[in-house]
């Protein structure tokens, strides 16, 4: 696993960033895998995939009092967890498009933190965690939010903004 960790430490990625790959057709996979950014640590980059293709569920990005961007010039950078957790604990995460859609190994976990993005996907069977606390800087989507998701919202909280669809 990789831990960027410190103020002023910052893993900058020109381009795709994958968190685990696997691969189905020939089954092979790189085994669970982990990111933490910790203590101020910053990662930079525009496209960033927890467990591309699916993937196990132990992989896991974990911003823990530290800083992740997924954004670009255009627009359409993102955030996809295919297969694992992506934790937000007192921490900050700026993306273009947050996507969880790959089904039940897939969630997001929301603790204290700010969680800015233009779009947000949520569905088939991926989970979101929420809880506020005495968090005042919530999820904020700025566009729309599609949510066919499971959604756990503890500690009083809620959306304010946008549209946003909730289906089975």
């Amino acid at each position: 696993y990789v831990v960027v960790t410190g103020p002023g430490s910052v893993w900058s990625n020109g381009t795709s960033l994958f968190v685990s790959y696997y691969n189905h057709v020939a089954g092979e996979s790189g085994g669970p895998a982990a990111l933490i950014l910790t203590n101020g640590g910053m990662l930079v980059s525009p496209e960033l995939v927890v467990g591309y293709n699916g993937g196990p569920a132990t992989n896991r990005v974990t911003v823990d009092g530290g800083t992740l961007i997924g954004t670009n010039a255009l627009g359409t950078g993102f955030l996809e967890v295919d297969g694992g957790t992506l934790t937000i604990n007192n921490g900050t995460c700026t993306v273009d498009t947050l996507r969880l859609e790959s089904g039940t190994n897939a969630a997001l976990v929301f603790n204290n933190s700010t969680l800015k993005t233009e779009r947000a996907i949520l569905a088939n069977g991926a989970e979101l965690w929420f809880a506020l606390g005495t968090n005042s800087h919530p999820i904020q989507v700025t566009g729309n939010m599609v949510l066919g998701a499971n959604l756990n919202i503890t500690a009083g909280g809620g959306f304010t903004g946008g549209t946003y669809t909730l289906f089975t």
